[in-house]
């Protein structure tokens, strides 16, 4: 890894992923919940008959969000259950983890320097190479698990006129 770029950064020792360039549907579903979330906050601000958000408006919006909705079905968890259910990781997992990225991004970045030495990495693939190295050592530490489904890829609009 360059060393312009630390594995885990800050007091809490976050690792951060950057979004990769030119994919909104990456963070597609946070941008669609921030709009949710603004149409809530209106409501609860209109409910007070202040019409101005408010602190206690936004609130309001968090906790029905978090306590009422079941994204994946009624069936489902809340959110807030979601969130209270697996407990936070502790010091040496970090520690592991942060030593795992470390090394699978150095393999990673070898690899990549046997099969292209003349290429010299841009941003995007570092940015690329630090994603497959977080999701293999989260893998690796079990810290992420990964269940397989069918992803129905998105109709290009000159094939979708095919189907017409």
């Amino acid at each position: 890894m360059p060393a312009t770029r630390p594995a885990m950064q800050g007091v809490l020792r976050v690792v951060p992923l950057c979004s990769p360039p030119r994919t909104p549907r990456y963070n597609g579903s946070c941008e669609a919940t921030n709009c949710h979330g603004k149409i809530r906050t209106e409501h609860f601000a209109q409910r007070n008959c202040s019409g101005r958000w408010s602190t206690a408006a936004l609130e309001s919006a968090r906790r029905q969000a978090n306590e009422l909705l079941r994204p994946d079905g009624y069936l489902a968890p809340t959110p807030a259950q979601c969130w209270a259910a697996p407990s936070p990781i502790t010091d040496p997992q970090r520690d592991a983890l942060a030593q795992s990225v470390a090394s699978i991004a150095a393999q990673i970045q070898e690899a990549q320097r046997l099969t292209n030495p003349e290429k010299l990495p841009t941003m995007n693939p570092q940015s690329r190479l630090f994603r497959a190295a977080v999701r293999r050592a989260l893998l690796d530490l079990g810290l992420l698990s990964i269940n397989p489904r069918s992803i129905t890829p998105p109709f290009i609009l000159q094939k979708r006129a095919k189907i017409s």
